[in-house]
């Protein structure tokens, strides 16, 4: 339950780009592209954030930095909240926020129930990760009532206070992992190893190999189609003429399709092949951006659109936890995990500027959409050709097939 929360609160800014675009261009006259370029620039060095932050908490524990992470990230928020009218000052507040995010990403909250969970370790990531249920489903109307109250700063320092006062003090309370137990003498109980006794790749046999960089060009492929329309899909709505609340609120549903399908998929893989899975779901994104690239304008279709876009990102990051799990093993899971997640983040946060480049030049969102339908088929055959497993120790002193 804290990771859960953890996670959530770890990615609301992603989440309120979608609510801010239309608000910025008309108080700041910036173009959606430019706008969009700040999840770039976060996307960016949170690759090298993370990877700092993986490599940190392999070696002294997820809880230490996760609860400073995510503290750090909390007032980084109230930062882009200041930021403006130069839009200089925009990008430099999110980098810095990507600075503070990388140590409190799905990394670290993940990280705390790799090294707990073993038999059932896909239904525990799924529910961790459905943490980010709330934020999707909370975030974009939590932002617009703000906007539209008191202003588009005021949703950054909102989120700032709701963070500080309500998760981080259930961190402090809940969230431990195999090395915080260790320290409380508690370590003979545990079912996995802890320290340097875990079972896994080493990093450097890990970045040899052909599984780690196959897993993250896939997930960089799927990253292309599940930025683009998580961000601008309010964007696409409210050009077909629905009002900035419907859109909000159709937005707003991608939050229980990711907490559902998230949980599906986490059962499925504890009792399914993995490249079966992880190949199958990687078809999402591509069944989502025809799906609007045939919008009528109803409310049932855009809905339809959300729900399948919320599918898309529940599955694939559960997915990606898991199998990067599988693969490598639990040994140096915050540093490989923290590459291949970083890898995905450049990629959602790339796709936006992109699409709203495409936007920008061409007027319409189409061009971008048949690229992201592209990029989901070639992951998906990616994934597919996964193959077999082999070498990580006694955790696996052979080949298996997942």
């Amino acid at each position: 339950m804290a990771a859960a929360f953890g996670l959530a609160a770890s990615s609301v800014h992603f989440h309120t780009v979608g609510a801010m675009i239309v608000p910025l261009e008309q108080e700041m006259g910036w173009s959606r592209a430019a706008i969009s370029t700040s999840l770039l620039i976060a996307s960016t060095m949170l690759v090298f954030a993370a990877l700092a932050a993986g490599i940190l908490a392999d070696r002294v524990g997820a809880r230490r930095v996760g609860i400073v992470g995510i503290s750090l990230y909390a007032l980084s928020l109230a930062g882009i909240g200041m930021s403006g009218p130069s839009i200089t000052s925009w990008y430099v507040a999110w980098g810095v926020m990507a600075v503070a995010n990388g140590f409190a990403t799905g990394v670290i909250w993940t990280m705390a129930i790799v090294s707990r969970f073993e038999k059932h370790r896909g239904l525990a990531l799924a529910l961790t990760l459905s943490g980010t249920g709330l934020t999707v489903a909370g975030v974009p109307v939590f932002s617009l009532y703000f906007t539209e109250s008191w202003g588009w700063r005021s949703a950054y320092f909102g989120l700032c206070a709701v963070i500080l006062v309500c998760v981080v003090p259930l961190l402090l309370a809940y969230f431990r992992d195999s090395h915080d137990l260790a320290r409380h003498s508690n370590a003979s109980s545990l079912s996995v190893p802890i320290g340097s006794a875990k079972p896994g790749l080493s990093v450097h046999t890990a970045i040899r190999g052909r599984h780690l960089w196959q897993i993250a060009v896939s997930f960089f492929l799927l990253g292309v189609g599940i930025g683009s329309m998580i961000v601008h899909l309010q964007p696409m709505l409210i050009e077909s003429g629905m009002t900035a609340t419907t859109a909000a609120v159709i937005a707003s549903s991608i939050g229980p399709a990711l907490v559902i399908s998230r949980l599906l998929t986490g059962v499925l893989l504890d009792r399914f092949s993995t490249v079966l899975i992880a190949g199958s779901v990687a078809l999402f994104p591509a069944i989502c951006c025809v799906t609007v690239l045939n919008f009528d304008g109803s409310i049932m279709m855009a809905t339809t659109a959300a729900l399948l876009i919320g599918a898309a990102l529940g599955t694939e990051v559960d997915v990606m936890a898991f199998v990067v799990s599988r693969y490598m093993g639990p040994k140096n899971y915050g540093a490989l995990f923290g590459l291949v997640s970083g890898i995905f983040g450049i990629s959602v946060g790339f796709a936006p500027v992109l699409a709203g480049a495409a936007y920008d030049n061409l007027g319409s969102y189409s061009s971008m959409l048949w690229v992201n339908v592209f990029c989901s088929l070639l992951a998906s055959i990616m994934l597919f050709t996964l193959g077999r497993a082999c070498g990580m120790s006694e955790y696996h002193d052979k080949c298996y097939q997942w």
